[in-house]
């Protein structure tokens, strides 16, 4: 077609352009729904075809607000799924506390009991030992008292063999001292002196059986 023939038919040139861009709108309508074509544009459409991008665009917001939403109420719902789970955590954590406790007032008391246990045992052996050390202090003091009288007994036997010596001694001395007794070698003294030593036997036998 020459240059001549083509401006000689503006209108089949319009035509063509005008469906053109009408395709080319509804070609981008149909793969962008937000897209948004010139006023100029709309104009040039058909009344037909007017609201089919703005019902696809209105459909496709709709269907981003319910998707929106879904999604909005899914997080709600995990939200509160994940604050169930912290407050059924926070109510564990509180009934091991107590168990806890629980369990550390139980160990207090079972040591509490213990040292009870072992401060009666203190108590019982601290008695026992009064009692043997009191028995031990008698027997001690009855020993002593034994002592003591064994010793007063010795003492008591040795003053009367002091005295026995005393009056053994005043005897061979007034022996000794008697007349006639100088003369060992007479008769008077032979028999004064057998005299006195007869006595001196006597008296000796008589200290022999005290001391007996």
């Amino acid at each position: 077609m020459g240059l001549v023939e083509f401006l000689e038919r503006p209108s089949d040139i319009a035509f063509g352009i005008e469906r053109r861009l009408e395709y080319t709108i509804e070609e981008q309508a149909t793969l962008d729904p937000l897209y948004n074509p010139t006023p100029t544009c709309r104009r040039r459409w058909p009344a037909t075809r007017a609201t089919a991008p703005s019902t696809a665009i209105l459909r496709s917001t709709d269907e981003a607000k319910r998707a929106t939403q879904a999604d909005l109420d899914a997080l709600v719902a995990r939200r509160a799924a994940l604050e169930q789970q912290l407050h059924r955590k926070i109510e564990y954590e509180a009934i091991m506390a107590d168990v806890r406790k629980t369990q550390s007032r139980a160990a207090l008391n079972l040591q509490t009991n213990d040292l009870e246990l072992a401060i009666a045992a203190l108590r019982q052996r601290l008695v026992d030992q009064t009692c043997h050390a009191a028995e031990r202090r008698t027997e001690l003091q009855r020993a002593l008292r034994a002592v003591a009288g064994v010793r007063d007994g010795v003492r008591d036997e040795m003053a009367a063999r002091a005295e026995m010596q005393r009056e053994l001694a005043a005897d061979v001395a007034a022996a000794s001292g008697r007349p006639g007794s100088t003369a060992p070698g007479t008769p008077a003294a032979a028999a004064g002196g057998g005299h006195s030593r007869a006595h001196t036997g006597a008296e000796e036998g008589e200290i022999g059986g005290r001391r007996g």
